[in-house]
């Protein structure tokens, strides 16, 4: 595997910026693109970013500048590389240098794994491009678009929660976080709240499990090339659901210790509008808890529902 590519010294950095000759205001632009970019899509092929930028400032700079651009950016400190594929794979024949990407330095600096996933969940998927106002706001690092989800669930966390301003935002980003990087979010966010020893009732994890599941569809993914989950999924008429949920280890022991009714969370889950894998998922946790064994005997379709429901399985959570 190559090495990255070599941090120029900085006198070598000014005598191709003499070269390229740019005005500055021009050059400032370019790294707020390449920031925005590699925050937003994380992974970006340099043709891409070529085609946004001309297409949102006509004649701003020709395809030659903008190579001799990406050639300085490439050689000097930032949290991204720009990298060809002789860089990334082995026996990669080596490539133009347009031909190469923007590479945000998470994908790459623990292990290359990272990147060869990223690129596996991008493939295929169309790109999406932001205004140019919106777009550049990515350059901030923990840039969280102000949308009605996230509003939703701050006002969640402030009064439902009784958070500070501070913790809400910590907590948003943390969400955000989760939502972009983790393939189980749901479990990764039931673990941090654990950690912050934060229990719910019953109501109010019903509310945030609806609020995190609409926050989650409505957030931009690198996945999907800066599409959100509902936006990519619109044309097929699918959409991403959470179907388990899995106990904390405090949620656990306040239903141990009867802190928490566990027939009255167990009849909160019942009422719930949760989905009936996220219901029989809940109810076999419970019994868990309990000390009863869910498993020990095959439910049979015209079977009442183990669940309590009262119906048969075939009309509740066998379906």
């Amino acid at each position: 595997m190559s090495r990255f590519p070599r941090v120029y010294a900085e006198s070598t950095i000014a005598r191709m910026n003499k070269k390229l000759a740019l005005p500055q205001e021009t050059m400032s632009l370019l790294y707020d693109y390449f920031e925005a970019f590699a925050n937003l899509y994380q992974l970006l092929p340099l043709k891409d970013a070529y085609k946004i930028i001309s297409k949102q400032n006509k004649g701003l700079i020709t395809i030659d500048e903008f190579i001799a651009f990406s050639e300085i950016a490439r050689h000097e400190n930032h949290f991204y590389y720009i990298l060809a594929k002789d860089e990334l794979y082995l026996d990669a024949p080596k490539e133009e240098p347009i031909d190469r990407e923007i590479v945000h330095s998470s994908l790459v600096d623990v292990d290359y794994e990272y990147y060869y996933n990223m690129a596996d969940h991008q493939a295929g998927k169309p790109l999406k491009i932001l205004p140019k106002q919106e777009l550049l706001k990515y350059k901030e690092e923990m840039y969280i678009a102000d949308t009605p989800y996230v509003r939703a669930m701050m006002d969640f966390l402030r009064t439902r929660l009784k958070m500070s301003e501070e913790e809400i935002n910590y907590t948003i980003s943390d969400f955000i976080l989760i939502i972009t990087c983790d393939d189980k979010p749901f479990d990764a966010v039931s673990k941090m709240l654990d950690r912050k020893n934060i229990l719910m009732t019953k109501s109010q994890l019903e509310d945030f499990i609806k609020l995190f599941t609409d926050l989650s569809n409505n957030t931009r993914m690198p996945q999907n090339r800066g599409f959100t989950p509902l936006e990519l999924s619109a044309n097929r008429g699918d959409q991403k659901v959470i179907n388990s949920i899995s106990f904390g280890p405090n949620i656990t022991a306040a239903l141990k210790s009867g802190e928490v009714d566990i027939e009255e969370y167990r009849k909160g889950i019942l009422m719930s509008e949760l989905s009936e894998k996220v219901k029989m998922d809940m109810l076999r946790q419970l019994s868990q808890i309990e000390g009863k064994n869910t498993t020990q005997k095959k439910v049979g379709r015209n079977d009442p529902c183990p669940c309590g429901s009262g119906k048969k399985y075939k009309k509740c959570c066998g379906k």
